[in-house]
């Protein structure tokens, strides 16, 4: 069941699309996967637009860097259905940043309004692009094209706007509406845990295009990539003095406009620097980038910024070696071509990986079922699961949050009084794989499934399982099936 609102909820709008898609289309996922598509094209294209629109003198950027950014390996959960209110929210803040770059330009009132009625409805549906809009909104009072009053305006509206949501969040909700936001207790505010997180995340950005490649290579993976990438680096400034000394020399793109437009492009590099940095905020306080299967959902906004820097690094390299100012841009997109390319390969192989989990997951479901067709309210149902102790790359476990289980079962079974949880055998314990604490046995079920070997049945002495002792005093699973 989904709120339109719900005011006691730190994200009051977050069930919103999720409501819309429900009442069309039911539970026809195909439609629910086309609107994500559509979401997902138009947040590339909007995306293309902003950067045709920031980078006046290089708007050939815009098309190379919407393209990696749409495939970048930072993120695997583009196609993931639980995770459209991200995606829809990325797309809302996108059209806020066009429309302040829109507002700069023309000083249209209208399109300021918008743009903050549109960054309000993001926030309360999600708050992860809080950092990119409250960044751009930032660079522009520096932006000697913006006037003074426009430049007033945006602290008035947009700044003050992300600020509200600041205090709205981190006080209101919890004293004047008694919200218990667990986030806000385990929000980190020490900088150096929030240093160290951002420089592992800038590490990703390059190692993200490598990792699925690296699995090949054996225990040695590391001291290889590390080696090969030190090498690279060498060889690049090795031969840097050379390639200025010639770049120099050429007389069909003096240097002075080569110097230029270097430098044009550097400040490109540097804004998508501070895109990336701001595609982490707030979350950055909570949890560091990831590149591990659920995980990669941190770096969606994030993403945003490290294609702008790696399109941006690679031009400013071409720039130096070029012949012809021309030649930048077609040569750029050529360079770009493979990284598209294994992008899609990885992006593919990601989701190949999740239809694979999706089949284990309904084959726990159906074997679930068929043991115990009905069930008495307020029952318990542990899936107890083997193996998954060494994952291959972008594999995806079956269950990876306890509300997984428990939204399932009640769903499947129709009853809201039902809890589940799971718990993998072969895997190490800790937050994300432990039996509760809280369990009340009278009313508990286990149900041991293997998906690898098509096995499945009650377990009867649950004191077995590694983690339980002697305190399963009341278990009787017969008892909570009406057709045992």
């Amino acid at each position: 069941r989904f709120q339109i609102f719900n005011i006691y909820d730190r994200r009051p709008l977050i069930d919103v699309p999720y409501f819309i898609l429900a009442s069309l289309f039911k539970t026809n996922l195909f439609y629910h996967y086309f609107v994500n598509f559509i979401i997902l094209f138009l947040t590339s294209c909007v995306f293309y637009l902003v950067i045709k629109k920031s980078f006046p003198t290089h708007t050939w950027l815009a098309l190379p860097i919407a393209l990696v950014f749409i495939i970048y390996p930072l993120d695997f959960t583009k196609t993931w259905l639980v995770h459209i209110h991200a995606h829809l929210v990325l797309l809302l803040d996108l059209l806020v940043i066009f429309l302040l770059l829109e507002y700069k330009q023309n000083g249209k009132s209208w399109k300021l309004i918008l743009a903050n009625v549109l960054f309000i409805i993001s926030l309360l549906i999600y708050e992860a692009g809080l950092g990119i809009v409250l960044m751009v909104a930032f660079l522009m009072l520096f932006d000697s094209g913006t006037s003074r009053v426009h430049k007033i305006r945006l602290i008035t509206a947009t700044l003050f706007t992300g600020i509200f949501y600041i205090l709205w969040r981190a006080y209101l909700q919890p004293v004047i509406f008694n919200l218990q936001d667990a986030y806000l207790d385990q929000f980190n505010t020490s900088i150096i845990t929030i240093a160290r997180r951002y420089i592992i995340g800038l590490i990703y950005v390059p190692y993200s295009w490598v990792r699925p490649l690296a699995q090949f290579l054996g225990p040695s993976k590391f001291i290889v990539l590390g080696a090969t990438g030190f090498t690279l680096i060498a060889l690049t400034i090795g031969l840097l003095p050379r390639i200025i000394k010639s770049a120099k020399a050429s007389v069909s793109f003096y240097w002075a406009d080569r110097v230029i437009v270097l430098k044009s492009l550097l400040m490109v590099f540097l804004i998508g620097f501070l895109t990336w940095a701001a595609g982490y905020f707030p979350a950055i306080g909570l949890k560091g980038p990831s590149l591990d299967g659920n995980s990669t959902r941190n770096n969606l906004f994030a993403s945003a910024g490290a294609s702008i820097m790696l399109v941006s690094s690679i031009s400013l390299l071409v720039a130096l070696k070029v012949k012809t100012y021309k030649e930048i841009s077609r040569k750029t997109i050529l360079l770009i071509i493979p990284f598209v390319i294994l992008g899609v390969v990885f992006q593919l192989w990601s989701q190949n990986q999740r239809f694979i989990s999706w089949e284990d997951q309904k084959f726990i479901w159906n074997r679930t079922i068929e043991i115990a067709p009905d069930l008495q309210d307020g029952s318990n149902v542990g899936i107890i699961i083997p193996g998954y102790k060494d994952l291959e790359y972008f594999q995806i476990l079956p269950f990876t949050w306890r509300w997984d289980a428990r939204n399932a079962i009640r769903l499947l079974y129709n009853n809201q009084t039902l809890e589940a949880f799971y718990y993998y055998l072969d895997r190490d314990v800790g937050f994300l794989n432990q039996i509760p604490d809280e369990i009340e046995w009278s009313k508990t079920i286990l149900i041991y499934v293997d998906p690898r070997n098509n096995s499945s049945h009650i377990l009867s002495q649950p004191e077995k399982i590694r983690l339980l002792d002697d305190t399963t005093t009341g278990y009787n699973p017969e008892l909570l099936i009406s057709d045992f």
